[in-house]
């Protein structure tokens, strides 16, 4: 059973996992209405990094070698794998090979693509069979379907049986502001489609601004969502998260979304 999600992308440490499960199953706990949600627990890797291809991310993302390490049995963790290539380059041996990265304990895999094929998906899929796939639809990815949700639903149609989340993110990692009233029409058209989907949304989510996303929440239940630059203090995804306003972030979403208008 897919459960959705509050996500943290750029998690460095294995400290830093134990001590946001604490915080996310603190809240949960402290919460009046406490919700089956997950923690998805997001590293990064790239077609570059995975391919020892220099890149300004390579000091910065944990080393792929290492990935397993972070991704640990818990009952609240979902453990997912963010795969960036916006160049077209990735086959599916390549993301075969990032999976194999995450060891034994990966439960997802985010891509970061741009329309991937769908023969690449199934071949991933006979691969992987347990493995949730999320598809990043991004702002390069929408042009290409004409900002039309009709549109976005006949290209998500090639998809069926092969992804499991649908990711709106305009910002692709880089903390720009989402635009909830935008989403909508796109978020009704997966939703009254014949699509087995759930929805993510992120751009540029936070302590701060978590109240962006709210419009979202009250109209739809069950919906994911994922931070990354605006847990940092500058706002940019190349620095350290601060992990105090992580752990402000998953209170707050927690509480947003058990409180959800009903």
């Amino acid at each position: 059973m897919r459960y959705p999600y509050v996500g943290i992308t750029g998690f460095e440490t294995i400290g830093q996992v134990n001590t946001m499960l604490d915080v996310f199953e603190r809240s949960q706990k402290e919460l009046l209405n406490p919700i089956k949600y997950k923690l998805m627990i997001g590293l990064m890797i790239s077609y570059k990094t995975l391919n020892d291809i220099p890149s300004k991310w390579s000091s910065i993302w944990v080393p792929k070698e290492n990935i397993k390490h972070l991704f640990i049995e818990h009952p609240l963790a979902c453990n997912a794998l963010h795969y960036a290539d916006y160049d077209g380059k990735t086959e599916t041996k390549h993301l075969v090979s990032a999976v194999g990265y995450g060891g034994r304990d990966i439960h997802a895999l985010q891509l970061d693509m741009i329309w991937p094929s769908d023969e690449m998906l199934s071949e991933l899929k006979k691969e992987y069979p347990k493995i949730d796939i999320v598809l990043q639809v991004s702002t390069p990815a929408l042009a290409q379907v004409e900002d039309d949700p009709s549109r976005l639903i006949k290209r998500l149609e090639e998809y069926e049986g092969l992804i499991d989340f649908v990711l709106l993110d305009k910002s692709m990692g880089r903390g720009k502001r989402m635009d909830a009233l935008g989403l909508i029409p796109f978020v009704d058209g997966i939703i009254n489609s014949m699509l087995s989907l759930d929805i993510t949304f992120a751009g540029g989510l936070g302590p701060d601004t978590l109240h962006l996303g709210q419009l979202l929440v009250n109209k739809y239940s069950g919906l994911s969502i994922d931070a990354q630059a605006q847990l940092t203090l500058t706002g940019n995804a190349m620095d350290p998260i601060n992990w105090t306003r992580a752990a402000k972030y998953l209170y707050k979403a927690l509480k947003m979304l058990s409180m959800r208008k009903i």
